[in-house]
């Protein structure tokens, strides 16, 4: 089955605010990896809610390296659709 992903703005935001080569990687694991394998998906946030987790660890082309590790919450509530809701750094204690 095809899957439309889509990703709330307020996510948006917090992606385009990533460095280029982490923001290209990450979209590809949301809008390409993702939608053809559903197996990606984490454990369920809220049971019978149908949302889970979906980890994406990404670095940067800085000398040191960097590792951006992001864990979206994304809802499968809608046929042949999924809804990427909030995302959380895994380096900040408040969601996005």
């Amino acid at each position: 089955m095809n899957y439309k992903v889509k990703v709330a703005e307020r996510v948006r935001e917090f992606l385009n605010a990533l460095p280029r080569e982490v923001r290209v990687q990450v979209y590809q694991r949301l809008l390409v990896d993702l939608p053809s394998d559903l197996s990606l998906l984490g454990s369920t946030v809220f049971p019978y809610a149908d949302k889970n987790t979906f980890p994406v660890i990404a670095y940067d082309k800085s000398p040191q390296r960097l590792r951006w590790w992001l864990v979206f919450i994304v809802d499968r509530g809608s046929p042949g659709e999924l809804h990427v809701e909030s995302v959380r750094d895994g380096n900040e204690s408040e969601p996005n």
